[in-house]
């Protein structure tokens, strides 16, 4: 018999949720003893999120070996209708193929996808980026907006003396200068450079609206990695964005 019940704060589970559907409609959730897991890719195959919780940042777990197929949009919307603080119960239904989530007093279940309608999985690609940038989440999400205003594009540039994030339109420009002394922590190689659609970094920093600490790995005209933790970190958000083309 295949087990999941757990009890959680609303919240870490409503950051996992949203991390993921940003990009996806529909999800492999894969459970087991140690915590749940999400992997997934759009449908432009452009971006690609990784989510881990372990059961440790539960309040009550008990699941697993377990891979259901998620309506990531419908669990999202669900769980706004939940107070700031409340805690959630999920349970798997297996004679129904449902998963059950308890608010209060308020009950939902939803229907489970098959799985092999979902699309698959994919690989974390091995990628060496040489810098290693950690910077204030609230600065990275600020640079972010502001890019919004001035093209539909988002640069990162990192030197031996700090990290550049800049946008160029026809009429106007912003750029966000930060030295390596006033980030985090600053790791780097090689000079590098990439160029990268603006609209796949707004939705991953709103996705990550709650990060005190944003991670950022960068190579020369490479996929960008983009890391933060929550649930005091037993949670992990990961997203590796494909470059741009510079025309």
């Amino acid at each position: 018999m295949s087990i999941f019940k757990a009890e959680i704060d609303v919240g870490i589970i409503e950051n996992a949720v949203r991390a993921v559907s940003i990009l996806i409609d529909e999800a492999k959730m894969n459970i087991n003893e140690e915590g749940m897991q999400i992997r997934a890719v759009d449908l432009a195959n452009v971006c690609m999120v990784s989510v881990s919780l372990k059961a440790l940042a539960f309040d009550y777990y008990d699941g697993g070996p377990l891979s259901l197929g998620i309506n990531i949009v419908r669990t999202a919307d669900l769980l706004k209708s939940a107070k700031k603080d409340e805690h959630i119960e999920m349970e798997y239904l297996e004679e129904k193929n449902r998963i059950k989530f308890v608010l209060d007093k308020l009950s939902y279940s939803l229907a489970l996808i098959s799985l092999d309608t979902i699309k698959k999985e994919p690989k974390t690609p091995k990628i060496d980026l040489p810098v290693r940038v950690v910077m204030n989440g609230k600065e990275f999400r600020r640079a972010v907006k502001a890019a919004e205003k001035v093209s539909d594009y988002i640069t990162f540039d990192a030197k031996e003396d700090g990290l550049k994030i800049a946008s160029i339109g026809e009429t106007s420009e912003m750029s966000l200068d930060i030295l390596k002394e006033d980030l985090s922590a600053f790791d780097i190689e090689a000079n590098v450079h990439s160029m990268f659609d603006l609209g796949y970094v707004l939705d991953i920093a709103k996705a990550l609206i709650g990060a005190e600490l944003v991670e950022i790995r960068i190579g020369d005209n490479y996929p960008i990695k983009i890391r933060s933790e929550f649930a005091g970190g037993k949670g992990e958000i990961e997203y590796l964005l494909a470059p741009r083309v510079e025309e």
